[in-house]
């Protein structure tokens, strides 16, 4: 007398179905196609690093160069208007504080 043989087979048939599911629904969701826009456009600076935001959806970042010439630490924020305003919040001066950051 087999033993499991009778279970393993319906087993096997229901894995097999939840694959096929499985592969059906992967295969009919839709590809969204993704737009990207500008949000702000920095002048004799150029940003280095990542964005970090804020719970109020503020941005914050980092400049290599700009300010006094050894980069920034910045703060853009979105206004009502719906354009960016950046704040700078630290400027580099090289010497004694270092410059050029790279983080974000």
């Amino acid at each position: 007398m087999k033993t499991g043989s009778i279970c393993q087979q319906p087993t096997r048939a229901m894995l097999a179905l939840a694959i096929a599911s499985a592969t059906l629904v992967v295969a009919t969701q839709s590809v969204r196609a993704q737009t990207l826009s500008v949000l702000y456009t920095f002048t004799g600076a150029f940003r280095t690093g990542g964005l970090v935001r804020d719970s109020e959806g503020n941005l914050y970042g980092t400049t290599g160069f700009g300010g006094i010439g050894a980069g920034t630490v910045f703060k853009l924020s979105l206004g009502k208007d719906g354009a960016w305003t950046e704040t700078v919040l630290y400027t580099f001066a090289a010497t004694p504080d270092g410059g050029f950051p790279e983080g974000g």
